[in-house]
């Protein structure tokens, strides 16, 4: 498929690890801090996401994305 883009757009592409693990509200938060589009800037919202996912993988307390999916599917991941 394709899409139009505009100048502004901000395009993100990741693995499984941050969209398993962070809902989009999550990610999306995140990337409203950013207020730059240099380098630097997008680097660091870049790590903050990437830290927050890593987080939340390994919080066992924490209903990820996929752990939502999986128990509204009738699969255990506990």
């Amino acid at each position: 498929s394709s899409f139009d883009v505009q100048l502004g757009d901000i395009i993100l592409t990741a693995t499984d690890g941050l969209f398993d693990n962070m809902p989009d509200y999550m990610i999306l938060q995140e990337l409203k801090k950013l207020k730059n589009t240099n380098y630097e800037s997008i680097q660091q919202t870049a790590k903050s996401i990437a830290e927050q996912a890593h987080v939340l993988a390994y919080d066992p307390n924490y209903m990820s994305p996929f752990a939502q999916f999986a128990c509204d599917n009738g699969l255990n991941v506990r």
